[in-house]
């Protein structure tokens, strides 16, 4: 079933976007293997996957009404951070994980 964007999409979902996009979760900075993980809320530690991944909105300085989202993988070894668009992760959980 597809998602409605306005959904908060959980850890969980923005990995399996990455995971079928080919992205893999070895840092960029430091090549420890496996390191970077999706950024979630959750501060208890009790949603594990289900919890939501952290959004961030940019928003443009000029024109503050415009601006893009980001999701971000963190690397547990060295502090790395990776972001990615957020249109492109919510077109996907949208189309169930359909699109290309």
């Amino acid at each position: 079933m597809a998602r409605d964007r306005s959904e908060v999409p959980t850890g969980e979902e923005v990995k399996a976007f990455l995971d079928a996009k080919g992205v893999s979760s070895d840092c960029n900075a430091c090549s420890r293997k496996g390191s970077l993980s999706v950024s979630v809320n959750d501060p208890d530690g009790q949603l594990k996957g289900k919890a939501p991944a952290i959004r961030l909105i940019r928003r443009l300085h000029d024109l503050p009404h415009l601006g893009y989202g980001e999701f971000l993988q963190v690397c547990k070894n060295c502090g790395f951070i990776r972001y990615f668009r957020d249109i492109e992760v919510l077109d996907f959980l949208e189309a169930d994980g359909d699109n290309e």
